[in-house]
C-alpha cells in the first residue's frame, strides 16, 4: 500500500515541481514579474504617502475618488504564474495591505502585456496623486 501511494505521488510531485520551474524560466514571465514588482513598490509608496497626507475639506471628495481608483487597481492586479507570492516588501505588524489574485489563464506574452498595463496605470495614479498633493490640479 505504501509503495503504491509513493508511485502515485512522485509523478505528481515532479509535474508540480518542474511545471513551476519552467514558468520561472520563461523570459516573458520573468519580465512580467519585474513589472509586477515595480508596480507593487509604487503601490506601497502611494499607500504610505496617502496615510501621511493631511486633507482639508475641499480635497476630501478628490481624495475619495483617488482611493476608489486605487481600490479598483488593487482588484485588477494579479500574480504572475510561477511567481505567486514571490515579492519583496515588508508585511510589517499589520500584515498584507493588498490581495493576491490568482493569475488568469493567459499566455506568457499576454501576462507580460497585462503587467505592463498595470504598471502604467499605477504610475498614472501616482502622478495624479502627486500632482494633487502639490496643488498642480485645479
Amino acid at each position: 500500500m505504501k509503495v503504491s501511494i509513493f508511485i502515485i505521488t512522485m509523478p505528481l510531485f515532479g509535474i508540480i515541481l518542474f511545471g513551476c520551474q519552467s514558468q520561472k524560466d520563461d523570459p516573458s514571465l520573468i519580465e512580467a514579474h519585474d513589472y509586477h514588482q515595480q508596480a507593487g513598490q509604487i503601490r506601497e509608496k502611494i499607500g504610505q504617502q496617502l496615510s501621511n497626507t493631511e486633507v482639508d475639506s475641499s480635497m476630501h471628495a478628490t481624495l475619495e475618488d483617488f482611493k476608489q481608483a486605487l481600490k479598483e487597481w488593487d482588484e485588477a492586479r494579479v500574480e504572475v504564474p510561477g511567481f505567486e507570492h514571490d515579492h519583496d516588501h515588508d508585511h510589517g505588524e499589520e500584515g498584507h495591505g493588498h490581495h493576491h489574485h490568482a493569475a488568469p489563464n493567459l499566455s506568457p506574452k499576454e501576462h507580460l502585456e497585462l503587467q505592463q498595463h498595470l504598471l502604467e496605470e499605477i504610475k498614472g495614479l501616482e502622478k495624479s496623486f502627486n500632482d494633487q498633493r502639490m496643488g498642480l490640479i485645479n
